[in-house]
């Protein structure tokens, strides 16, 4: 049992010998204008209105037919030129803004190369800190042996001076035996 479906048949439902070859219609009632010349005409043609007063034409309506006379004319003429200036400028601001998301993007590479580079910075520095250690202590041993040094070389010297005092007394007290 099949219930009620409305909806619009899918493109790929239709068949393409349904399709209507439409022929071009070759501008305004076939005089090969431009459709756009119909709108300022229909306005300025719309004689049953006019005749039964639905509708009052004043200056307004007339402007309304020279301001779209004037803008048809300027898009069917000068739309080209138009167009090709602004696509202009738009072209050089892509340009522009290309260049300069091509200078941040080698800024960003930059930077992820240095930090790359960097990654391993607390490695290096606990590697730095390990050698400072040893060099402390390489330090610390040759300052315990540079003390000795330093006494031995002070003992020396008070050992040369009490050696050089007890000649200085032997040789007083050989002198004072001998005056005697």
């Amino acid at each position: 049992n099949m219930g009620f479906h409305a909806s619009a048949r899918r493109e790929e439902e239709a068949n393409p010998a349904d399709a209507v070859a439409v022929a071009p219609a070759g501008g305004l009632f076939g005089t090969g204008l431009s459709e756009w010349f119909a709108l300022p005409i229909g306005v300025a043609a719309a004689v049953p209105i006019l005749k039964f007063d639905w509708y009052v034409v004043n200056e307004e309506t007339q402007l309304l037919a020279v301001f779209l006379a004037f803008c048809v004319t300027l898009y069917t003429q000068g739309g080209d030129v138009i167009y090709k200036t602004l696509d202009e400028k738009a072209v050089n601001l892509l340009k522009e803004h290309t260049a300069a998301e091509d200078k941040v993007i080698e800024a960003l590479e930059q930077k992820l190369v240095f930090l790359k580079a960097n990654q391993n910075m607390v490695n290096d520095f606990q590697a730095i800190n390990e050698i400072r250690e040893e060099s402390y202590a390489k330090l610390n041993a040759a300052g315990a042996v540079k003390p000795h040094h330093d006494l031995k070389a002070q003992v020396e010297r008070i050992i040369g001076m009490i050696a050089a005092e007890e000649a200085s007394v032997t040789e007083k007290l050989k002198s004072s035996l001998m005056a005697e």
